[in-house]
């Protein structure tokens, strides 16, 4: 239900700023739909990749192999491993919370996961190379990135405390 509600808001706000845009001009206009296509052309390759990868992924992680590693007993340095495989992960949101989702099913500690999912969402290479950098630039890319990288291993720390 809520991802309906999600998408219900969406369409508004995407029908809004059509609105919005109509009313400056025909030109406003068009441009925003050029706009929208060359970033729909530029994303819809890459999230149907992604959500492929994730079914494949989900079912190829070995319980044994993600227990050792990222289960509750690997401690900080499952907290380290985890966050540098977020950090790494490529895709979006379909195929990481689904590889964290397998994980956590296998045995993948939550402090692990925790780290993860944050590495994932805050220090990401893949989403700085090809999202971040093409549209903020490098220098802000490098900077965020420098004052992001110690929150996973943060999160993953607090998690084990708070849950252990």
């Amino acid at each position: 239900m809520t991802l309906l509600i999600f998408t219900i808001i969406l369409f508004g706000a995407a029908g809004a700023l059509g609105i919005a845009a109509a009313r400056r001009g025909e030109a406003v206009l068009w441009g925003g739909v050029k706009d929208a296509w060359g970033q729909l052309a530029f994303t819809a390759p890459r999230l149907v990749l992604g959500v492929i990868g994730a079914g494949f992924l989900a079912e190829l992680l070995p319980a044994e192999v993600v227990r050792a590693l990222l289960g509750r007993d690997a401690g900080l340095l499952g907290v380290v491993i985890a966050a540098g495989l977020g950090a790494v992960a490529p895709g979006g949101p379909a195929l990481v919370f689904a590889v964290a989702g397998a994980a956590a099913a296998a045995g993948a500690g939550e402090g692990q996961v925790m780290a993860f999912t944050t590495a994932w969402m805050l220090f990401s290479f893949n989403k700085a190379l090809v999202w971040e950098q093409p549209f903020l630039g490098g220098r802000y890319t490098r900077d965020r990135m420098i004052f992001a990288a110690p929150a996973p291993f943060l999160v993953g720390a607090a998690a084990l405390w708070l849950f252990d």
